[in-house]
């Protein structure tokens, strides 16, 4: 079925509204495949935005992000695996490796670097390791809303 807006949806359906299997397309291009339920995104599916920029594939619960799942940016470049409540992000691991050049304003050679952010009662905890080097750097620390560290950087 094509829209007025000029978003599609080719899929199963009950009492007229999305439900079962089936793919919506955005005008924009973004695509969303997988399960649907009274008209929202409910069960497995993969949501990928515009040029691919974009992509979750997980659990949804009536339209939003919920359960397990794997997210990526920029082409598969960043990789995550992470967990939504209630559309609510509540724990990401980088499950890939990335390299990045610069970082804090510094210039290092290659940072290979892993994530483990988790958020518990409002503050967000994140564990970052960066290898610089033969020295490894590791940083532990806690974000308030403003977003500054608690714990400082520590090298080993």
């Amino acid at each position: 079925m094509k829209y007025k807006d000029g978003s599609e949806y080719d899929g199963e359906w009950a009492a007229k509204k999305m439900h079962g299997r089936g793919k919506y397309t955005w005008p924009d291009g973004a695509v969303y495949v997988g399960e649907f339920a009274e008209g929202k995104q409910h069960g497995a599916g993969t949501f990928t935005s515009m040029w691919q920029l974009y992509r979750y594939q997980g659990g949804w619960r009536y339209g939003k992000r919920h359960g397990k799942g794997e997210r990526a940016w920029f082409w598969n470049f960043f990789e995550f695996e992470v967990e939504f409540g209630d559309g609510q992000l509540v724990h990401q691991v980088v499950a890939s490796t990335s390299w990045f050049a610069l970082l804090f304003g510094m210039i290092v050679d290659v940072i290979i670097y892993r994530c483990l952010w988790r958020r518990r009662f409002g503050l967000v905890y994140v564990l970052f390791y960066f290898w610089m080097g033969m020295r490894v750097a590791r940083r532990v620390g806690r974000f308030e809303s403003d977003l500054n560290w608690v714990k400082e950087l520590k090298m080993s």
